[in-house]
């Protein structure tokens, strides 16, 4: 068990430094949230990849799991991240910008764990 927790741990501290280094990088001068976008978006890309990889005949170990889907994707990604920000867009009656992102966000987060899974399936 402590050993399992230690792989989720070491994961969620990199996908968080990762999505800081992101959220750092992005210009905070615009009204949307490319940062959080960006990130959400590579998490999609790379649980898409680990998924077409354990779904073919690679078998994934659970300790790569632990680590970069539960670990590595959970501190990357930001979905409570998400929520205020839509929640903000609605309390500034940013209508546009609040369906806009969301539509994006589930376009683009769709798209790419998609992506994922055909290019692990198709190139492996």
């Amino acid at each position: 068990m402590i050993y399992q927790f230690t792989l989720v741990f070491l994961g969620g501290g990199l996908g968080a430094g990762l999505r800081w280094v992101i959220r750092e990088n992005l210009t905070h001068s615009t009204d949307f949230p490319w940062a959080t976008l960006l990130a959400n978006a590579i998490g999609c890309l790379f649980l898409g990849l680990m998924s077409g990889w354990s779904s073919k005949t690679l078998p994934i170990s659970q300790d790569l799991v632990l680590f970069f889907a539960v670990g590595f994707c959970g501190g990357l990604t930001t979905f409570s991240s998400f929520m205020l920000e839509n929640i903000n867009y609605a309390d500034l009656h940013k209508w546009i910008l609040l369906v806009t992102y969301s539509a994006l966000s589930f376009f683009i987060g769709g798209l790419l764990l998609g992506l994922g899974r055909w290019l692990a399936r198709t190139i492996v």
